[in-house]
């Protein structure tokens, strides 16, 4: 996969992720019922360790790509 492209998408998977995020928060109620304290802490601690994997690989390919002279 061509640098440019894996910043696209990983980019575009960020986006969608935190898309996710806003809407499972705001139906907080909806999805949380019954659910002990610790799966929803397991649960955000999971999500947000892999939304900032997904930053780390975003700012390493824009790194690469400045440094291959690319834009």
């Amino acid at each position: 996969m061509r640098p440019k492209t894996l910043e696209k998408a990983v980019l575009l998977l960020l986006v969608v992720y935190c898309l996710d995020l806003v809407w499972r928060l705001a139906n907080w109620g909806d999805l949380a019922n019954g659910v002990p304290w610790w799966g929803i802490a397991l649960g955000l601690t999971v999500r947000v360790a892999f939304m900032a994997g997904l930053v780390f690989l975003l700012i390493r390919t824009r790194r690469a790509n400045k440094a291959n002279g690319k834009p």
